[in-house]
């Protein structure tokens, strides 16, 4: 969800608990120390009640999620469940795009913001492999097509994409895994009209420098 879908969520969700009424709200939740909570800081009783569903023996936790920018008691809940110990930082995350608290946790310390680790892991990135795309030169969305094409080694795949071969992650592949080593030979090859990498290497191997030359013999053969 969006940040504005995220938020319009939680004020829905606080308007609903409004209209439900109070009586409804103290018939859901147990028993709690009204003034352990007035002693933390809290001073609205609709918002004491409010959070103290979740948080009901916990009013300093509570209050320090709420005074982050919390807006949804819930939310905050399994986000500090999860281990997350700063509310302001779990924040940032969750409106950087992540809903599952669990999966954002491993992403922390990868040395991103919370919008760019959530495009490498919505592009089906670990985190390891993400932080080696990235140190080779890779953008998210770039390295995911070309991944999905079969590469695996990203400094491999950034000399083929930046020898000219941009737009044709998946030729470019064929003829890497056709053996191959130079990405602009093998462009040259390409260009003048070999169509079949594997044919293509056959001809260079037997000695022919020159692609052209080679596809004009290859032709008189016919």
């Amino acid at each position: 969800m969006t940040i504005e879908e995220k938020v319009a969520n939680a004020l829905l969700r606080m308007a609903e608990e409004v209209l439900n009424g109070d009586d409804k709200q103290e018939d859901r939740q147990e028993s709690f120390d009204m003034e352990k909570w007035y002693d933390t800081g809290w001073e609205n009783p609709r918002d004491i009640k409010y959070w103290a569903r979740e948080w009901k023996d916990e009013p300093d936790e509570a209050f320090r999620w709420s005074e982050a920018g919390w807006l949804d008691p819930s939310d905050a809940r399994s986000w500090y469940n999860e281990g997350w110990e700063d509310p302001e930082e779990a924040l940032k995350w969750y409106y950087g795009g992540w809903d599952d608290a669990d999966k954002a946790r491993y992403w922390v310390n990868a040395g991103m913001s919370p919008e760019e680790a959530y495009e490498w892991f919505s592009n089906d990135f670990s985190v390891e492999e993400a932080i080696e795309w990235r140190e080779a030169g890779w953008g998210p969305s770039g390295a995911g097509i070309w991944k999905d094409y079969g590469w695996r080694d990203p400094v491999k795949a950034i000399e083929w994409r930046r020898a000219g071969w941009k737009s044709d992650a998946g030729d470019a592949f064929e003829w890497f895994e056709s053996g191959w080593e130079s990405p602009q030979e093998a462009r040259n090859w390409k260009r003048v009209g070999w169509e079949d990498p594997n044919e293509a290497k056959r001809w260079r191997d037997k000695g022919w420098t020159n692609p052209l030359q080679a596809l004009k013999k290859r032709w008189t053969n016919l």
